[in-house]
């Protein structure tokens, strides 16, 4: 069991690995380019929102009270406790032509796939962070996003669950109850307002 001190305050997993998810540019999430604008839009879901959240958290109010730790990739085979074999073949194979769009508004391009893993990874070794007893509040920071992302398939941005791994993770290490808080981090004139949702995992799965 760690010293108290050491699992004091707040313990953040990031990896840089997650900024080469590159959505794109268009019209908001579209991907188009209708051929009459000047200026493209970037794709909602893109590195600069992570990047401010990351300058945040590293120079923010929180600063003094963060422990940083390096994510990981996640394995193929951890993500089947969530995903089926079929849909994260159908990612893999996606990743290997090159890249489509999945479904609407979420594209994997060159390097998604390899940052969706990295997110995973990064959740789970938040996950098992706590479990350990290193800690008592783990973030991850992770992109692409995953709480919208189902069991077979794709949906808002999101490829692979990580809180869906994550919780299934904790259950499968003999958790009886378990609390996922997700939170919103929305940046505007000049404030940072957090918005939480806080949702009870049982029973599990869930979509």
């Amino acid at each position: 069991m760690a010293s108290s001190s050491a699992t004091e305050g707040l313990h953040v997993f990031w990896h840089e690995g997650m900024l080469k998810h590159d959505t794109g540019t268009g019209v908001f999430d579209s991907g188009m380019d209708p051929g009459f604008l000047d200026v493209l839009e970037k794709h909602p879901e893109n590195a600069d929102r992570v990047r401010n959240m990351l300058s945040i958290l590293k120079r923010g109010p929180l600063s003094p009270f963060i422990s940083w730790h390096t994510g990981r990739t996640a394995l193929v085979s951890e993500l089947f406790s969530f995903h089926t074999p079929e849909y994260i073949k159908e990612l893999i194979e996606a990743d290997e032509t090159g890249g489509k769009m999945i479904c609407s508004g979420t594209f994997l391009n060159s390097g998604s796939w390899d940052a969706a893993l990295l997110a995973a990874g990064t959740t789970l070794s938040a996950m098992k962070h706590i479990l350990d007893g290193h800690g008592k509040i783990a973030y991850s920071l992770v992109r692409p996003p995953g709480h919208h992302a189902q069991p077979t398939q794709a949906d808002g941005y999101c490829f692979l669950n990580n809180a869906g791994l994550a919780v299934q993770l904790a259950l499968d290490s003999g958790c009886k109850k378990l609390r996922s808080l997700i939170l919103m981090f929305i940046m505007g004139m000049g404030l940072l307002r957090v918005s939480t949702a806080l949702i009870k995992f049982l029973p599990f799965p869930f979509t």
